[in-house]
């Protein structure tokens, strides 16, 4: 016999870790779905992650000085544009 679950919708997304490696000049980013409240990011139960590499020309531009920031280094919140064209390119070669 089933059952009813209570599923939460997932209104919001966040990166929740990301690893930059020099050598092969990659940052690796892992993005997942939740809910923030009262200012805290919750993850939504029963979900994946999405996984998303930086490199090549992204990475390059990446590190490049951009107005305040300094060449070689990078914000978390930098990311977003970069995920951004990633998806954009991603979705447009299917």
């Amino acid at each position: 016999m089933s059952r009813k679950i209570n599923v939460s919708i997932a209104t919001d997304e966040d990166i929740i870790s990301y690893m930059h490696h020099l050598p092969c000049k990659l940052v690796q980013v892992q993005i997942t779905n939740g809910n923030t409240v009262n200012g805290m990011f919750t993850y939504a139960p029963n979900q994946t992650y999405e996984t998303v590499n930086i490199q090549g020309d992204l990475y390059d531009r990446l590190l490049a000085a951009k107005g305040s920031k300094p060449i070689g280094v990078f914000r978390k919140e930098d990311l977003w544009e970069y995920i951004d064209i990633i998806r954009t390119k991603n979705a447009n070669s299917l």
